[in-house]
């Protein structure tokens, strides 16, 4: 019975009801640290914040939300690897996407990282491997072919697993190398082997992940980027085990090490403020 009435249940109806009572501006997230980041960085007397579990779930509540009538509004969510984000704007939906993928892939250009490398790494070992901004480009680098798989993963709407694949296990511990034909031939066990081996090896090597249309930067996954950084931190420039650097565990302190100064003199949160009308 709760599932059945939680599909009469549109966000967007609730926040027409909400708007009634509190004519504060409204974001809508995909998930509780998203949640998180927008009450740290804007006070609560001028937005009001709501989840809404997916990204997809948040781009068709902003479709209701045009239908309503509803302004002062914005629909924050991932960019991902698809054209979503770009399309939803095209028909002049309140969406605003993250720089970059995702999160994780914003905050990872920004001091936030640099804190989480001199908090976790070696400090000897980090300075021997040429800084922070070093590693972190470094981990772009070996990054970039799971990206490269990722968009060409959406733009031929297959489903493979990424998340059932042991990224970590890909990079070289010494070298930090990605494996790409091992990561290739894991990725076909997760949907259907029929996907050809050299298709994705060919991509991962030279393809196209996207870019960030407000950065120009390539996106790459935030998760993914952490699980390389993990990887180093155990050896190469660290001593952490691995039950420390899990990226989960990476991401936690990635976003409580964000720098809201930073973040608040962005244009992607001049956007966010513009388009949901905050008052700042």
């Amino acid at each position: 019975m709760q599932s059945s009435l939680r599909a009469y249940d549109r966000l967007a109806d609730r926040i027409k009801l909400h708007r009634q009572v509190d004519k504060r501006s409204v974001v809508v997230v995909e998930g509780p640290a998203d949640r998180r980041l927008i009450r740290r960085l804007l006070p609560d007397h001028a937005v009001v914040v709501f989840v809404n579990d997916s990204r997809d779930n948040v781009l068709l509540t902003a479709s209701e939300l045009v239908k309503l009538g509803l302004e002062g509004v914005a629909c924050l969510v991932d960019r991902d690897f698809d054209d979503a984000v770009e399309n939803a704007q095209a028909r002049g939906l309140p969406v605003v996407g993250y720089d970059g993928a995702d999160l994780e892939d914003m905050l990872a250009h920004s001091p936030a990282m640099h804190r989480l490398l001199g908090e976790l790494a070696s400090e000897s070992k980090l300075e021997d491997y040429g800084g922070a901004g070093v590693r972190s480009a470094r981990a772009r680098e070996q990054t970039a072919p799971i990206a490269r798989i990722r968009r060409l993963n959406a733009a031929r709407g297959w489903s493979l697993i990424f998340d059932a694949v042991d990224l970590p296990s890909k990079v070289n511990k010494e070298t930090l190398e990605l494996n790409v034909t091992g990561l290739c031939m894991a990725l076909r066990r997760t949907w259907d082997e029929s996907v050809p081996q050299s298709e994705l090896e060919e991509v991962a090597r030279s393809g196209n992940a996207g870019t960030c249309p407000r950065t120009g930067r390539s996106l790459i996954r935030g998760r993914d980027l952490l699980a390389v950084v993990g990887v180093a931190l155990r050896k190469a420039v660290g001593t952490k085990a691995k039950a420390q650097t899990a990226p989960d565990l990476l991401e936690g302190v990635l976003r409580s090490s964000a720098d809201l100064d930073w973040l608040r003199g962005t244009e992607w949160f001049s956007e966010l403020v513009r388009v949901a009308a905050i008052q700042v």
